[in-house]
Protein backbone atom coordinates (compact mmCIF):
# COMPACT_ATOMS: atom_id res chain seq x y z
CA UNK A 1 0.00 0.00 0.00
CA UNK A 2 1.19 3.65 -0.78
CA UNK A 3 2.02 5.65 1.54
CA UNK A 4 0.62 9.63 1.13
CA UNK A 5 4.05 10.71 0.16
CA UNK A 6 3.98 8.64 -2.09
CA UNK A 7 0.72 9.36 -3.47
CA UNK A 8 2.05 13.15 -3.52
CA UNK A 9 5.01 12.52 -5.21
CA UNK A 10 3.38 10.47 -8.08
CA UNK A 11 1.11 13.64 -8.14
CA UNK A 12 3.67 16.03 -8.46
CA UNK A 13 5.34 14.37 -11.03
CA UNK A 14 2.74 13.62 -13.50
CA UNK A 15 2.11 17.39 -12.98
CA UNK A 16 4.85 18.63 -14.88
CA UNK A 17 4.05 18.69 -18.41
CA UNK A 18 3.14 21.59 -20.21
CA UNK A 19 -0.47 20.03 -21.92
CA UNK A 20 -0.92 18.61 -18.31
CA UNK A 21 -1.24 21.74 -16.61
CA UNK A 22 -3.20 23.24 -19.59
CA UNK A 23 -5.56 20.93 -19.20
CA UNK A 24 -6.20 21.52 -15.80
CA UNK A 25 -5.96 24.72 -15.73
CA UNK A 26 -9.20 24.79 -18.21
CA UNK A 27 -11.10 21.59 -17.10
CA UNK A 28 -10.98 21.70 -13.55
CA UNK A 29 -12.75 25.35 -12.80
CA UNK A 30 -15.31 23.95 -15.83
CA UNK A 31 -15.94 20.49 -13.81
CA UNK A 32 -16.13 22.44 -10.24
CA UNK A 33 -18.52 25.10 -11.59
CA UNK A 34 -20.68 22.38 -13.40
CA UNK A 35 -21.14 20.06 -10.45
CA UNK A 36 -21.83 23.62 -8.35
CA UNK A 37 -24.23 24.85 -11.32
CA UNK A 38 -26.05 21.24 -10.97
CA UNK A 39 -26.21 20.77 -7.21
CA UNK A 40 -28.01 23.71 -7.62
CA UNK A 41 -31.17 22.74 -9.52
Amino acid sequence: MKTIYQWLSEYGESHQNATNKAVHSICVPLIFFSIVGFSTV
